[in-house]
């Protein structure tokens, strides 16, 4: 079964990240106390409040917070990720792009934040609602936008034009030696280690010094070893540079409509 696009390319953009938002923290860090909810930005069909530019900039902030970013860093961001967003909207709904019923039912009950004891939980879910003050229609209608949005990054897998040639240069790239490193005590354990990766952890040094003393490198560390190809090594290549492809392809679209649905300050 072919994997979606959305599971390929995780946070590679940060254009997807808008994907993550509703079912991970979209709603969560800002409770609604008589929040200015005027429209601070119009995408196309859609108005956006400084509301929901708040919840964006928390969510974000949290996101980035091991990175230090910058007010103005952050602001460039969210601003980014709405642009992205909405402009995705507008096209998907301009080609009449459809969410049933059942979709939205089995996303909403689905959710990992609404599950109690391997089932959805109505008290979980209105519970949700009234602390964060959004009405069940708002939130189901941001579900739909989330299942909206899928269905574009999901197209684009199809859309990407990859021909054979293009992974040519990956047969001719050296297979890396792994190392299989068996610990003799009473664990048992075994680790596995890149060459490189093998000697900087166990021996400290080069991999001519290591050849030179390995017979009392494995006395000392309390262990053996075994060489072996990464059997894998060529397919994870190839998806790796699929992934590199769909994500510049992915980054020409958006430009497209940006400039296609531009932003309107207000």
């Amino acid at each position: 079964m072919k994997k979606k696009i959305f599971n390929k390319l995780g946070m590679i953009v940060v254009a997807i990240i808008v994907l993550s938002f509703v079912f991970t923290g979209l709603f969560t860090g800002l409770v609604n106390y008589g929040y200015n909810d005027d429209k601070f930005y119009t995408i196309g069909d859609y108005d956006i409040s400084l509301l929901e530019v708040d919840r964006y900039r928390t969510r974000v902030a949290q996101m980035f917070k091991e990175e230090n970013k910058s007010i103005e860093e952050i602001n460039s961001e969210v601003e980014k990720i709405i642009h992205h967003r909405y402009a995705v909207l507008n096209e998907m709904n301009n080609k009449d792009v459809e969410v049933s019923d059942n979709e939205i039912y089995k996303a909403l009950t689905e959710n990992e934040n609404f599950l109690k004891e391997g089932g959805f939980s109505k008290e979980l879910y209105f519970d949700f609602l009234k602390f964060y003050n959004i009405s069940a229609k708002k939130f189901e209608e941001s579900i739909k936008e989330e299942i909206i949005l899928r269905k574009y990054f999901d197209s684009l897998e199809y859309n990407t034009k990859i021909n054979e040639e293009d992974f040519s240069f990956i047969d001719k790239l050296d297979n890396p030696t792994m190392v299989e490193v068996i610990k003799k005590d009473e664990s048992g354990k075994v680790e596995q280690f890149t060459l490189e990766e093998f000697y900087n952890e166990y021996s400290n040094i080069n991999k001519e010094e290591y050849e030179l003393n390995k017979d009392y490198l494995n006395s000392e560390y309390n262990m053996s070893y075994k060489y072996y190809k990464d059997e894998n090594f060529y397919n994870k290549k190839k998806n790796e540079y699929r992934t590199i492809l769909i994500n510049n392809y992915l980054n020409k679209e958006l430009e497209k409509l940006e400039k296609k649905y531009p932003l309107i300050k207000h």
